[in-house]
Protein backbone atom coordinates (compact mmCIF):
# COMPACT_ATOMS: atom_id res chain seq x y z
CA UNK A 1 0.00 0.00 0.00
CA UNK A 2 2.83 2.40 0.87
CA UNK A 3 4.62 1.60 -2.40
CA UNK A 4 1.45 2.21 -4.42
CA UNK A 5 0.91 5.51 -2.64
CA UNK A 6 4.41 6.66 -3.60
CA UNK A 7 3.84 5.66 -7.22
CA UNK A 8 0.47 7.46 -7.26
CA UNK A 9 2.08 10.59 -5.84
CA UNK A 10 4.85 10.56 -8.46
CA UNK A 11 2.22 10.03 -11.15
CA UNK A 12 0.17 13.02 -9.99
CA UNK A 13 3.23 15.28 -9.82
CA UNK A 14 4.26 14.22 -13.33
CA UNK A 15 0.72 14.86 -14.55
CA UNK A 16 0.84 18.38 -13.13
CA UNK A 17 4.20 19.08 -14.79
CA UNK A 18 2.92 17.74 -18.09
CA UNK A 19 -0.08 20.08 -17.89
CA UNK A 20 2.19 23.04 -17.12
CA UNK A 21 4.24 22.38 -20.25
CA UNK A 22 1.12 21.92 -22.39
CA UNK A 23 -0.34 25.15 -21.04
CA UNK A 24 2.80 27.11 -21.84
CA UNK A 25 3.92 25.54 -25.12
CA UNK A 26 0.95 23.61 -26.54
CA UNK A 27 -0.62 24.45 -29.88
CA UNK A 28 -3.33 26.54 -28.26
CA UNK A 29 -0.92 28.59 -26.14
CA UNK A 30 -0.01 32.15 -27.05
CA UNK A 31 3.59 32.17 -28.26
CA UNK A 32 6.05 35.00 -28.42
CA UNK A 33 7.83 34.57 -31.74
CA UNK A 34 10.81 36.52 -30.42
CA UNK A 35 11.37 34.02 -27.62
CA UNK A 36 14.05 31.49 -28.61
CA UNK A 37 12.83 29.14 -25.87
CA UNK A 38 9.25 28.68 -27.08
CA UNK A 39 9.27 27.03 -30.53
CA UNK A 40 8.43 23.34 -30.06
CA UNK A 41 10.38 21.12 -29.61
CA UNK A 42 12.94 23.83 -28.90
CA UNK A 43 11.66 24.39 -25.38
CA UNK A 44 13.60 25.47 -22.30
CA UNK A 45 11.46 26.35 -19.30
CA UNK A 46 12.60 29.32 -17.18
CA UNK A 47 13.07 28.66 -13.46
CA UNK A 48 12.87 24.87 -13.88
CA UNK A 49 15.03 24.25 -10.80
CA UNK A 50 12.75 26.35 -8.58
CA UNK A 51 9.58 24.79 -9.99
CA UNK A 52 10.90 21.28 -9.37
CA UNK A 53 12.04 21.73 -5.78
CA UNK A 54 8.66 21.27 -4.09
CA UNK A 55 7.68 18.37 -6.32
CA UNK A 56 10.87 16.49 -5.52
CA UNK A 57 10.30 17.09 -1.81
CA UNK A 58 6.73 15.76 -1.97
CA UNK A 59 7.67 12.64 -3.92
CA UNK A 60 11.04 12.07 -2.24
CA UNK A 61 12.31 11.67 -5.78
CA UNK A 62 15.91 11.80 -6.94
CA UNK A 63 15.27 13.75 -10.12
CA UNK A 64 12.61 15.42 -12.23
CA UNK A 65 13.33 16.10 -15.88
CA UNK A 66 11.85 17.38 -19.12
CA UNK A 67 12.93 15.33 -22.13
CA UNK A 68 11.77 16.40 -25.62
CA UNK A 69 11.07 13.93 -28.40
CA UNK A 70 13.47 14.68 -31.25
CA UNK A 71 13.45 13.14 -34.73
CA UNK A 72 16.71 12.39 -36.51
CA UNK A 73 16.99 14.23 -39.81
CA UNK A 74 14.02 16.49 -39.05
CA UNK A 75 14.69 18.64 -36.01
CA UNK A 76 17.86 17.31 -34.36
CA UNK A 77 20.21 19.97 -35.70
CA UNK A 78 17.91 22.83 -34.75
CA UNK A 79 17.23 21.39 -31.31
CA UNK A 80 20.93 20.88 -30.53
CA UNK A 81 21.60 24.47 -31.56
CA UNK A 82 18.77 25.60 -29.28
CA UNK A 83 20.21 23.55 -26.41
CA UNK A 84 23.63 25.19 -26.75
CA UNK A 85 22.05 28.63 -26.96
CA UNK A 86 19.77 28.30 -23.93
CA UNK A 87 21.91 26.17 -21.60
CA UNK A 88 22.25 29.13 -19.21
CA UNK A 89 18.49 28.96 -18.55
CA UNK A 90 18.90 25.65 -16.73
CA UNK A 91 20.64 27.35 -13.81
CA UNK A 92 18.44 28.65 -11.03
CA UNK A 93 17.88 32.38 -10.69
CA UNK A 94 19.11 32.95 -7.13
CA UNK A 95 21.53 35.87 -6.91
CA UNK A 96 23.25 35.03 -3.62
CA UNK A 97 27.05 35.12 -3.73
CA UNK A 98 27.38 31.42 -2.94
CA UNK A 99 24.87 30.56 -5.65
CA UNK A 100 26.64 32.73 -8.21
CA UNK A 101 29.86 30.80 -7.56
CA UNK A 102 28.00 27.49 -7.86
CA UNK A 103 26.33 28.56 -11.11
CA UNK A 104 29.69 29.64 -12.50
CA UNK A 105 31.14 26.19 -11.81
CA UNK A 106 28.13 24.48 -13.41
CA UNK A 107 28.34 26.77 -16.41
CA UNK A 108 32.01 25.88 -16.85
CA UNK A 109 31.18 22.18 -16.82
CA UNK A 110 28.12 22.37 -19.08
CA UNK A 111 29.17 25.05 -21.55
CA UNK A 112 32.80 26.08 -21.21
CA UNK A 113 35.01 23.39 -19.60
CA UNK A 114 38.45 24.02 -18.17
CA UNK A 115 41.21 23.67 -20.81
CA UNK A 116 42.98 20.90 -18.88
CA UNK A 117 39.86 18.75 -18.38
CA UNK A 118 39.81 15.37 -20.14
CA UNK A 119 37.21 13.38 -22.03
CA UNK A 120 34.44 12.72 -21.15
CA UNK A 121 34.60 15.29 -18.35
CA UNK A 122 35.06 18.03 -20.93
CA UNK A 123 31.92 17.03 -22.85
CA UNK A 124 29.68 20.06 -23.11
CA UNK A 125 26.10 20.57 -24.26
CA UNK A 126 27.44 21.68 -27.66
CA UNK A 127 28.68 18.09 -28.19
CA UNK A 128 25.03 17.26 -28.86
CA UNK A 129 22.86 14.28 -28.03
CA UNK A 130 24.94 11.38 -26.77
CA UNK A 131 24.64 7.73 -25.86
CA UNK A 132 27.05 4.98 -24.82
CA UNK A 133 28.60 2.20 -26.87
CA UNK A 134 28.60 -1.45 -25.63
CA UNK A 135 31.78 -0.72 -23.64
CA UNK A 136 30.18 2.24 -21.87
CA UNK A 137 32.07 4.93 -23.77
CA UNK A 138 30.37 8.24 -24.52
CA UNK A 139 29.58 8.62 -28.23
CA UNK A 140 27.54 10.98 -30.40
CA UNK A 141 24.17 9.28 -30.61
CA UNK A 142 23.56 7.81 -34.10
CA UNK A 143 19.88 8.76 -33.89
CA UNK A 144 18.65 5.41 -35.13
CA UNK A 145 17.12 2.49 -33.21
CA UNK A 146 16.13 -0.16 -35.79
CA UNK A 147 14.64 -2.49 -33.16
CA UNK A 148 12.16 0.19 -32.04
CA UNK A 149 8.74 1.06 -33.45
CA UNK A 150 10.01 4.64 -33.38
CA UNK A 151 13.40 4.01 -34.94
CA UNK A 152 14.30 7.61 -35.81
CA UNK A 153 13.29 9.06 -32.43
CA UNK A 154 15.65 10.39 -29.77
CA UNK A 155 14.60 11.47 -26.28
CA UNK A 156 17.49 13.46 -24.78
CA UNK A 157 17.50 14.46 -21.14
CA UNK A 158 17.25 18.23 -21.21
CA UNK A 159 16.18 20.12 -18.11
CA UNK A 160 16.71 18.14 -14.93
CA UNK A 161 16.58 18.90 -11.23
CA UNK A 162 18.47 18.93 -9.00
CA UNK A 163 21.12 19.87 -11.52
CA UNK A 164 24.21 19.35 -9.37
CA UNK A 165 23.66 15.60 -8.89
CA UNK A 166 22.23 14.87 -12.34
CA UNK A 167 24.20 17.04 -14.79
CA UNK A 168 25.90 14.01 -16.38
CA UNK A 169 22.52 12.88 -17.67
CA UNK A 170 21.96 16.06 -19.70
CA UNK A 171 21.82 15.32 -23.47
CA UNK A 172 21.77 11.52 -22.89
CA UNK A 173 19.41 9.85 -25.35
CA UNK A 174 17.00 7.90 -23.16
CA UNK A 175 15.80 6.04 -26.25
CA UNK A 176 19.23 4.47 -26.73
CA UNK A 177 19.05 2.06 -23.77
CA UNK A 178 16.81 -1.06 -23.93
CA UNK A 179 14.84 -0.67 -20.66
CA UNK A 180 14.20 3.02 -21.24
CA UNK A 181 13.43 2.40 -24.90
CA UNK A 182 10.73 -0.19 -24.16
CA UNK A 183 9.02 2.15 -21.72
CA UNK A 184 9.26 5.14 -24.07
CA UNK A 185 7.92 3.12 -27.00
CA UNK A 186 4.89 2.10 -24.93
CA UNK A 187 4.39 5.69 -23.79
CA UNK A 188 4.53 7.04 -27.35
CA UNK A 189 2.34 4.30 -28.83
CA UNK A 190 -0.39 4.23 -26.18
CA UNK A 191 -0.01 7.83 -24.90
CA UNK A 192 0.01 6.76 -21.26
CA UNK A 193 2.52 7.04 -18.38
CA UNK A 194 4.93 4.11 -18.19
CA UNK A 195 7.33 2.95 -15.45
CA UNK A 196 10.61 1.40 -16.56
CA UNK A 197 12.04 -1.86 -15.31
CA UNK A 198 14.86 -1.56 -12.77
CA UNK A 199 17.91 0.11 -14.31
CA UNK A 200 21.09 2.05 -13.63
CA UNK A 201 20.99 5.83 -14.01
CA UNK A 202 23.75 7.28 -16.20
CA UNK A 203 24.55 9.89 -13.54
CA UNK A 204 25.32 7.22 -10.90
CA UNK A 205 28.96 6.17 -10.63
CA UNK A 206 28.10 3.28 -8.30
CA UNK A 207 25.48 0.57 -8.75
CA UNK A 208 22.16 1.90 -7.51
CA UNK A 209 18.98 0.21 -8.83
CA UNK A 210 16.42 2.78 -9.94
CA UNK A 211 13.39 3.16 -12.18
CA UNK A 212 11.98 6.05 -14.20
CA UNK A 213 8.38 7.14 -14.64
CA UNK A 214 7.84 8.56 -18.14
CA UNK A 215 4.80 10.80 -18.48
CA UNK A 216 3.76 12.11 -21.93
CA UNK A 217 3.26 15.78 -22.76
CA UNK A 218 0.47 16.59 -25.20
CA UNK A 219 0.02 19.59 -27.49
CA UNK A 220 -3.46 20.29 -26.12
CA UNK A 221 -5.74 19.33 -23.25
CA UNK A 222 -8.09 17.39 -25.52
CA UNK A 223 -8.08 13.60 -25.40
CA UNK A 224 -4.96 12.35 -27.25
CA UNK A 225 -7.23 10.01 -29.24
CA UNK A 226 -9.08 12.96 -30.82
Amino acid sequence: EGFQHRIDTKHDIAKTFSAMITSRYGNTAARDTNDVSSSWPNVTMPDFQEMSEGSLHITDGRALSFNPIITQGVDREQWEAHAAETAWMMLDSSSSSSNIKRKYKLHKRLVDPEPDSEWPDNRTISFGIYSRDPDGNVISDPGHAPESKFEDVMVPVWQIAPLETNEKAIMFNLHSEPNRKRALDDMMEYKVPVLTATLQLVQDAEVRPSSILFYPVFDSFRSPTK
